[in-house]
């Protein structure tokens, strides 16, 4: 079950925060514009928004993309695999985790969660293997 935003106790916090993110991405949008959209994404997620989650998510990507974050691309992408695959769009949630696993062989380094992101290509890769052998969309391990 989602947490609604507006009965967290969080909003406020994330709302704060998303506002200053909007500020930043204004100033220097090929800094912080994919964050932004990130934030707006997962919020709409949370929220039970799946088609404005959808949305973010693709301009989280663009951004990403067009700005060379591909660390924040991946992520984007694996983000957006698992609003699909929670969806029980399987075709379209592995399309997104195979795009995300794909730039995780770049040779730059980043962290999600404390793990680097070479140790999350087995994740991914072993996430799509999951989706095909089973034909569960719901992945207990992401």
């Amino acid at each position: 079950m989602a947490l609604s935003c507006k009965n967290s106790k969080h909003g406020g916090c994330l709302k704060r925060n998303e506002k200053a993110i909007a500020g930043m991405a204004r100033a220097c949008p090929e800094n912080f514009e994919h964050k932004l959209f990130l934030i707006k994404a997962e919020t709409a997620r949370v929220q039970g928004k799946i088609t404005t989650a959808s949305g973010f998510f693709q301009q989280a990507i663009h951004s990403a993309r067009k700005h060379e974050f591909i660390h924040m691309e991946a992520i984007a992408n694996e983000l957006a695999a698992k609003l699909f695959l929670a969806q029980g769009f399987e075709k379209v949630g592995k399309t997104f985790l195979t795009e995300a696993a794909g730039h995780i062989g770049n040779p730059i380094r980043v962290t999600l969660q404390s793990s680097p992101v070479e140790n999350r290509t087995d994740i991914l890769l072993s996430a799509i293997n999951y989706v095909q052998r089973t034909g569960k969309t719901q992945i207990p391990f992401l």
